[in-house]
């Protein structure tokens, strides 16, 4: 059974229903992985432009990343400042940390006010009415900002229902997987512009049947297959 948290109108209206059953909980599950690598990149990105861009070896903190970077006026901080500490910026990546926070460590709150939810939009085209799934992406940062901070206390309620409504008439919303796409290419940027400056060259490497020692295999049924390298003759076999 589905949970229909608001909806409205006719059968395309409907397709734009909140809707939480044990589908909605797995993308969540996706989404909060996907939330907590992306802020493990982003601490590994910052510490090695803390280190090796601005060469320092005190402790690293935030804070003294932020000093350092809103000083600086080249292409690498000025990406960080608006990723990250200018609020004329897109804040991306701030954004990234603030949905973290609150989606894996306040109060067991997943999906803040609405908890975890999904719905069908539908994209009209020559070929008809194609239905696509977006996991929205809650919209009042000051409301989660406060959660942050832990002034929890009457936010984690169940949402009113004009409020309910608000966001579900919203045009658009903002799809979890879309959203951590654009910070995952946005800390890769991050990379880039810090490998430019450092004078690092990336180097591809193509591993060929020789450089494997082991292997495993898995098709799309799901069948694994494993090889290894036999001391004896060289030889991949299978076993």
């Amino acid at each position: 059974m589905s949970l229909v948290v608001a909806s409205f109108g006719d059968w395309r209206a409907s397709l734009r229903s909140l809707t939480s059953n044990k589908y909605a909980y797995h993308i969540a599950s996706e989404y909060r992985s996907l939330l907590n690598e992306l802020y493990a990149l982003r601490d590994a990105i910052l510490a090695v432009c803390f280190r090796i861009v601005f060469e320092r070896t005190d402790s690293y903190s935030t804070r003294k990343m932020k000093t350092l970077t809103t000083a600086d006026s080249g292409m690498l901080s000025s990406l960080i400042v608006d990723s990250m500490f200018n609020d004329d910026g897109d804040l991306l990546i701030d954004r990234m940390s603030l949905y973290r926070s609150v989606a894996m460590h306040c109060m067991g709150s997943t999906n803040p006010i609405f908890g975890d939810c999904y719905k069908l939009m539908v994209s009209e085209g020559p070929f008809g009415d194609l239905p696509y799934l977006v996991f929205p992406l809650y919209d009042d940062f000051e409301k989660m900002r406060a959660i942050e901070r832990g002034a929890s206390q009457g936010l984690l309620e169940r949402p009113s229902r004009k409020e309910a409504e608000r966001f579900l008439r919203m045009p658009a919303h903002v799809d979890a997987l879309e959203f951590c796409f654009d910070c995952y290419e946005r800390l890769l940027r991050i990379s880039e512009l810090a490998a430019c400056e450092v004078g690092i060259e990336p180097e591809v490497l193509t591993i060929t049947d020789k450089d494997i020692l082991e292997a495993k295999f898995t098709d799309e049924k799901g069948e694994v297959t494993r090889f290894r390298r036999d001391k004896d003759t060289g030889q991949l076999e299978s076993y």
